[in-house]
């Protein structure tokens, strides 16, 4: 099982990751990949309109991935 991690960085060096919800796990990783390219295309589109936007990456971690 595979869950999304997507990392918003700002031009100031600060990054803030989010997962996917818990509920919101895929079967496999090729699965977890067509909805994880899906949110990238939908986040450029709605972040990259901020200013302090720099770069973000959008990817796939097993299930019982957790953020410290």
């Amino acid at each position: 099982m595979f869950k999304i991690l997507a990392v918003v960085c700002t031009l100031s060096g600060d990054c803030f990751p989010f997962l996917t919800e818990d509920i919101a796990t895929y079967p496999t990783l090729a699965v977890c990949d067509q909805h994880a390219h899906k949110l990238a295309h939908n986040l450029h589109d709605t972040i990259t309109t901020f200013a302090e936007f720099k770069e973000f990456r959008v990817g796939c971690v097993t299930s019982d991935f957790k953020l410290n």
